[in-house]
């Protein structure tokens, strides 16, 4: 009985080896991506990165952000559209106030 489960410990054991190896890329497989990506973004079909957009709402109110420039932008309905108004511009830290209390 040792036997068989000592087979099937190293049947078992070399499955798994061959897994791990398999899921591996070598250095060529990398840089094959990289060029493959950086095709793309020049071909413009990478135009923006993920994430550059990130939206929050507060009392009613929804926010729009650009992760990357800091603008600030909120929405407004005007005449069944809505739209999205400017708050604080690229690279400024503080904008001039929405509203006021």
């Amino acid at each position: 009985m040792k036997d068989i489960k000592s087979y099937v410990i190293g049947f078992l054991t070399c499955a798994c080896m061959f897994l791990i190896m398999g899921q591996t890329m070598s250095q060529e497989q990398i840089e094959h991506m990289k060029t493959m990506a950086t095709q793309m973004k020049n071909a413009g079909l990478m135009t923006e990165p993920a994430g550059k957009y990130q939206g929050f709402a507060d009392k009613g109110l929804i926010y729009l952000i650009n992760t990357t420039t800091g603008q600030l932008f909120y929405q407004t309905k005007e005449r069944k559209d809505k739209r999205w108004q400017q708050i604080i511009k690229p690279n400024n830290l503080y904008g001039a106030p929405m509203y006021t209390k």
